[in-house]
Protein backbone atom coordinates (compact mmCIF):
# COMPACT_ATOMS: atom_id res chain seq x y z
CA UNK A 1 0.00 0.00 0.00
CA UNK A 2 3.09 2.31 1.04
CA UNK A 3 5.08 1.20 -2.24
CA UNK A 4 1.94 1.74 -4.53
CA UNK A 5 2.49 -1.87 -5.84
CA UNK A 6 -0.33 -4.74 -6.06
CA UNK A 7 1.64 -8.09 -5.79
CA UNK A 8 0.25 -11.40 -7.77
CA UNK A 9 -0.93 -14.45 -6.05
CA UNK A 10 1.72 -16.85 -5.69
CA UNK A 11 1.05 -19.94 -7.55
CA UNK A 12 -1.25 -19.11 -9.63
CA UNK A 13 -0.74 -21.34 -12.68
CA UNK A 14 -3.82 -22.68 -14.27
CA UNK A 15 -6.84 -20.20 -14.23
CA UNK A 16 -10.30 -22.49 -14.36
CA UNK A 17 -12.82 -21.43 -17.38
CA UNK A 18 -15.36 -19.91 -15.33
CA UNK A 19 -13.12 -17.32 -14.11
CA UNK A 20 -11.44 -16.21 -17.14
CA UNK A 21 -13.32 -12.80 -17.08
CA UNK A 22 -11.88 -12.15 -13.71
CA UNK A 23 -8.69 -9.99 -13.89
CA UNK A 24 -6.06 -11.93 -12.39
CA UNK A 25 -2.31 -10.29 -11.57
CA UNK A 26 0.07 -12.04 -13.07
CA UNK A 27 3.31 -10.07 -12.69
CA UNK A 28 3.67 -6.75 -10.04
CA UNK A 29 1.04 -3.93 -11.00
CA UNK A 30 2.47 0.00 -10.03
CA UNK A 31 -1.27 0.83 -8.72
CA UNK A 32 -2.33 3.14 -6.24
CA UNK A 33 -3.92 1.26 -3.33
CA UNK A 34 -6.08 3.05 -0.95
CA UNK A 35 -7.90 0.26 0.82
CA UNK A 36 -6.48 -3.59 1.21
CA UNK A 37 -8.47 -7.20 2.26
CA UNK A 38 -6.25 -9.82 3.63
CA UNK A 39 -7.82 -13.32 3.83
CA UNK A 40 -6.63 -15.74 6.41
CA UNK A 41 -8.17 -19.05 6.41
CA UNK A 42 -6.90 -22.30 8.23
CA UNK A 43 -7.31 -25.50 9.14
CA UNK A 44 -10.25 -26.30 11.88
CA UNK A 45 -11.83 -23.13 10.60
CA UNK A 46 -9.80 -20.39 12.22
CA UNK A 47 -10.29 -17.83 9.55
CA UNK A 48 -9.66 -14.50 9.98
CA UNK A 49 -10.06 -11.08 7.72
CA UNK A 50 -8.30 -7.56 7.96
CA UNK A 51 -10.03 -4.54 6.01
CA UNK A 52 -7.43 -1.77 6.07
CA UNK A 53 -7.82 2.39 4.54
CA UNK A 54 -4.97 4.80 4.00
CA UNK A 55 -5.63 7.54 6.16
CA UNK A 56 -5.27 10.91 3.86
CA UNK A 57 -3.60 13.41 5.54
Amino acid sequence: MQEGIVYPGINLANIADDCKDVYHIKKPLAKEVNIILKNCFAFGGINASLVCQKQII
